[in-house]
């Protein structure tokens, strides 16, 4: 019973068991590995919020989107112009703590722009 006892203390409140235990140190090493993971791709996610898009039947379709990143904001506009065989206009603009940077560039009519405000200068996609 003392022995048992010793076991608990020693063992940082856990009774030892020599089969459940060996895989402590692989778990907390994959636990580390996998926050800092989470830290190094933190910075690049963003947080998007769409607003609903707006019609013109002479014009097209305009929806924007506004995303939040750790050191900027970012604001995409798209228009599909009211003939579906035209390209999509893409508008961005990234805002950062001292400036801001504008860009422009288009997408094929089944695309979708983005924008990454976590590059410099900061860039205009199509997904």
């Amino acid at each position: 019973m003392f022995e048992l006892l010793s076991d608990t203390i020693e063992g940082g409140g856990f009774p030892r068991s020599p089969r459940r235990w060996p895989y402590r140190a692989i778990l907390l090493k994959l636990a580390i590995g996998l926050a800092l993971l989470m830290l190094c791709l933190l910075p690049s996610l963003a947080v998007a919020q769409v607003s609903a898009p707006v019609e013109q039947k002479d014009i097209g379709r305009l929806s924007v989107q506004t995303q939040t990143y750790n050191q900027a904001l970012g604001v995409v506009s798209e228009l599909k112009r009211a003939s579906a065989s035209q390209t999509v206009e893409c508008n961005g603009t990234c805002y950062f703590p001292n400036s801001s940077k504008a860009t422009a560039w288009s997408c094929a009519p089944t695309k979708r722009c983005s924008l990454r405000c976590t590059v410099n200068p900061p860039a205009g996609g199509c997904d």
